[in-house]
């Protein structure tokens, strides 16, 4: 089955690494889960209640700055 809901994109901005691995172990949890139960137990593909996104990380407001610019 392909998600054909519009991807979302996520900037998450801290200048503390520990933070930012935080917001990355918080929202990369449920994708890791769902692989991982697909490879154990020969799960197909679950639909997740949200929206799929892209995820960027960043340190400094520069780095925002121009990943908005690029986008």
């Amino acid at each position: 089955m392909t998600d054909t809901r519009e991807r979302c994109r996520i900037i998450v901005a801290d200048d503390e690494q520990p933070i930012l691995k935080a917001y990355q172990q918080v929202l990369t949890e449920e994708e890791e889960e769902d692989a991982l139960e697909a490879e154990l137990f020969g799960v197909k593909e679950r639909k997740s209640a949200l929206p799929p996104f892209d995820i960027l990380y960043c340190q400094q407001g520069e780095e925002v700055i121009r990943a908005v610019d690029a986008a």
